[in-house]
């Protein structure tokens, strides 16, 4: 186990104490964050982390001079509540607004000893000190998916208006394109026809798993929905297009709500 003190707590492998994690800037400058690289991101596509979303972050620790590397866990990366306290402020700001793929580089200053130096205690079988600002490289995996008890699952890549849901018996009209989760093959999409997909939702008038993944929807959200094979089409399939038992994903787009009248 790495232990570093005089720092900020990263995750339970890493113990790091947080009041004493007194920067994250530039060395001799204002700006508080360093980026490393950005991610496939397209302007007002990509979703960003906004507070109360449970993301996935790679990261790895080392001196600034890049020499000794403190710390890097692959094959456990971090989870937590974005603006939820549950890591250091500095990391839970450093998150917000990312999209995924995209990184960061943060710097932690230790305390100054007697002579001036910011120590970092680092134990690993044996006690040890470094001089050096750490460096934490962060990476934005993922964004936590919302799934349903029956199997849907539903990742949002573009946020709706977040006011309007469809409801049972609401007409709305979708964009999608279907392909299937054994191998990624196309079967269908109203993007050829460049035209949506005009139905009642709710009522049965298309697969179950759709019924359950679009009610989650707003108007406007464009999500990326998994759905299993028993809320798909089954063991009888779909023609020669969709082999019997298969699991179904969906790009799809709510493009409108139009609501029911009572």
């Amino acid at each position: 186990m790495v232990v570093l003190r005089r720092c900020v707590c990263v995750a339970a492998l890493v113990a790091l104490s947080p009041c004493s994690f007194l920067g994250v800037r530039e060395p001799g400058s204002t700006s508080p964050l360093i980026r490393l690289r950005a991610g496939k991101r397209q302007p007002k596509e990509d979703l960003e982390v906004m507070k109360g979303f449970s993301v996935l972050v790679d990261f790895q620790m080392q001196g600034t001079d890049g020499s000794a590397l403190v710390w890097k866990d692959v094959d456990n990366p971090l989870s937590f509540l974005a603006g939820g306290r549950e890591v250091p402020e500095p990391l839970d700001s450093a998150v917000l607004g990312m999209v995924c793929g995209e990184s960061k580089r943060l710097l932690a200053y230790g305390e100054p000893d007697e002579g001036g130096k910011e120590l970092w205690e680092i134990s690993n079988e044996k006690t040890d000190t470094c001089d050096l600002p750490l460096t934490l490289d962060i990476t934005l995996l993922g964004i936590k998916v919302r799934q349903d008890s029956r199997g849907v699952v539903v990742q949002t890549v573009m946020r709706g208006d977040g006011i309007t849901y469809p409801k049972s018996g609401d007409r709305i009209s979708v964009h999608y394109t279907g392909k299937l989760a054994s191998n990624g093959r196309k079967f269908d999409s109203t993007y050829d026809r460049k035209i949506p997909f005009t139905f009642k939702v709710g009522v049965g008038q298309v697969i179950a798993g759709w019924d359950v993944a679009l009610m989650k929807l707003s108007q406007g959200e464009k999500a990326v929905v998994t759905v299993p094979s028993a809320l798909a089409y089954g063991p009888r399939g779909y023609g020669k297009l969709i082999p019997p038992n298969s699991d179904l994903i969906f790009e799809v787009h709510l493009v409108k709500v139009s609501r029911y009248s009572y």
